[in-house]
């Protein structure tokens, strides 16, 4: 039996208000994912951006103001489309 028909086997199982928990439930978690990897993509991004002294262990006041400016464009940019 495959992954999927063993997800609704079990699902199907379930009474109409567990399967629109573990619905919810799933619903958010794709949501934490989904943020997650498009914060990570945008921190590499970012890093690759503003970070171009290696020979250092810590960053200079431009690259910190840079990827500063940067993730807050981000933060500001997932408030603007959260909001519409």
């Amino acid at each position: 039996m495959s992954e999927a028909n063993a997800m609704e086997s079990v699902l199907s199982a379930l009474n109409e208000g567990d399967r629109a928990e573990v619905a919810k439930f799933m619903k958010e978690e794709q949501a934490r994912a989904n943020m997650n990897s498009t914060s990570q993509e945008f921190t590499d991004m970012c890093f690759k951006t503003c970070v171009k002294n290696f020979r250092s262990d810590t960053i200079d006041n431009t690259e910190a103001t840079c990827a500063a400016n940067c993730i807050n464009r981000f933060l500001d940019t997932n408030v603007f489309v959260f909001s519409k």
